[in-house]
C-alpha cells in the first residue's frame, strides 16, 4: 500500500492542480514493475492500478502493456 501511495505522490503535477497530474514513461514503467511484484495486492487490484497509472502517461511510450 505504501508503494501505491508513493507512486501517486512522486508523480509531477504539470498543471499545478492535484487532479491533473501526469507521469513520465520511465516513471510509469518503474512503478508498474513495482506494483506487479507487490504480493500484498491481489491480481485484479494490481492490474487496475497499473491501468490507471497508464492513463496518466501523456507522452509516447512504445511497448507499454498492462
Amino acid at each position: 500500500m505504501i508503494a501505491i501511495l508513493m507512486s501517486l505522490m512522486l508523480s509531477h503535477h504539470a498543471d499545478g492542480s492535484a487532479w491533473g497530474w501526469h507521469m513520465s514513461c520511465a516513471r510509469f514503467r518503474q512503478r508498474a514493475q513495482e506494483i506487479h511484484m507487490d504480493q500484498n495486492l491481489d491480481l485484479y487490484s494490481r492490474l487496475n492500478l497499473v491501468a490507471y497509472l497508464r492513463s496518466k502517461v501523456e507522452e509516447d511510450c512504445d511497448g507499454i502493456t498492462i
